[in-house]
């Protein structure tokens, strides 16, 4: 089994990702610095799961972060970020005051 590099902690903030310029709703239910969990509708997910990896856009509050759509199952996405987010964007998104990145 792989290790994670990051702690994964419970978020429950209403997003988006943004695929070619479309935003579609997403319910955060994890995070961590190098990544997120979403739950989406079935039909999201459906639709993702033929096109995965898959670049997108992660938006959560103020914050618009890269990201990629590893996969796709059960409701749930997953996605991991290129660079890992420090630990203050993890708190800000936890507290859902996130601002832009830099």
């Amino acid at each position: 089994m792989e290790s994670r590099s990051s702690q994964r902690v419970a978020l429950s903030h209403q997003g988006a990702i943004e695929i070619k310029g479309t935003r579609v709703p997403v319910d955060f239910a994890d995070i961590s610095r190098g990544g997120c969990k979403m739950r989406a509708t079935p039909q999201v997910v459906e639709m993702l799961a033929k096109v995965v990896p898959l670049d997108v856009s992660v938006v959560c509050g103020d914050m618009t972060l890269p990201a990629t759509i590893l996969w796709a199952a059960n409701n749930l996405l997953g996605s991991s970020f290129p660079n890992q987010l420090s630990l203050g964007e993890v708190a800000a998104l936890m507290a859902g005051r996130a601002r832009h990145r830099n």
